[in-house]
């Protein structure tokens, strides 16, 4: 799927799996907050990120077929994230499991270091979204619980550079570009004068400072002025006016689109942009890793 068709799938699924199981303010979602139950289904989630799934497929496997194509079409339930070394776009993610506060990656390309957690491509989605408050974790097997890594670490931009290093043997002068979007900074201010929920907005706060302390050190190490990267690294974040915005609020998606028009129309972001698409169209600035 391409990105636009993202934004149309999010839209179409969001007002029925962001509603509220409980709309009580106390002793229902509010309270679930802070008691870290979540407020959404997840049962809905599933389904919508199966439909989502299945209709993706439908669309290739009818193009297959009109090419000429035959094979087996794996039912949603089946198809797995691990897709071989053919793929054209090869994907990781990071995940949090919960009973060993340990970073789980979970890949679409065989490991040559790790053996993978066998997952399904909606259990991937499904654990990704599973950010705290939001939805509940999900279980894999009987051994792993997982959640949102963001959690952990919601900028992953050295566990990028470490999988490139360990996967491909890729250093900074291997690499062609790097394209890092950050999620904004959360909200905390909410919880400020409510002792109760004073642990959640310190939480908050620790992933917004985190986040900015790993993008700092990132740029110290590989993209400062005499660094490989200096000219191939380039981050984006709409830092202001989307502030406290969760993925939830879908009825603010015109504001979304109002404030990322703003940061984008910003001299220096525009030429920032401009030098990252023509870094991306070149694609061999650097040495090609097998």
């Amino acid at each position: 799927m391409d990105v636009e068709s993202c934004i149309e799938a999010y839209t179409a699924l969001a007002e029925d799996i962001f509603t509220p199981r409980n709309r009580t303010m106390f002793g229902g979602a509010f309270l679930h907050k802070v008691v870290g139950s979540a407020t959404f289904s997840a049962e809905k989630l599933e389904a919508g990120i199966k439909k989502v799934i299945r209709d993706s497929q439908d669309r290739g496997n009818n193009a297959d077929r009109a090419g000429g194509a035959s094979g087996i079409f794996e039912a949603v339930e089946d198809l797995p994230m691990l897709r071989g070394d053919r793929q054209k776009c090869r994907v990781c993610i990071c995940l949090y499991g919960m009973e060993n506060n340990q970073a789980y990656r979970i890949r679409s390309y065989e490991s040559k270091n790790e053996p993978g957690l066998p997952m399904t491509v909606w259990q991937a989605a499904r654990a990704t979204s599973a950010a705290p408050t939001l939805f509940n974790p999900i279980a894999i097997g009987n051994t792993t619980t997982l959640r949102d890594g963001g959690l952990r670490n919601n900028n992953p931009i050295m566990e990028v550079m470490e999988e490139l290093e360990h996967e491909f043997y890729a250093r900074g002068s291997d690499i062609a570009c790097i394209v890092s979007i950050g999620t904004g900074v959360s909200k905390t201010d909410f919880f400020q004068n409510r002792d109760i929920l004073k642990s959640v907005a310190e939480i908050c706060a620790k992933i917004a400072t985190d986040t900015k302390t790993i993008e700092a050190t990132f740029r110290n190490v590989y993209a400062a002025a005499g660094k490989p990267l200096r000219e191939r690294y380039f981050r984006f974040e709409v830092d202001q006016g989307l502030r406290g915005m969760g993925m939830e609020e879908w009825k603010k998606m015109s504001e979304v689109f109002s404030v990322t028009t703003t940061y984008l129309s910003d001299g220096a972001r525009r030429e920032a942009m401009g030098k990252c698409a023509a870094t991306l169209a070149i694609g061999n600035a650097a040495p090609q890793v097998e």
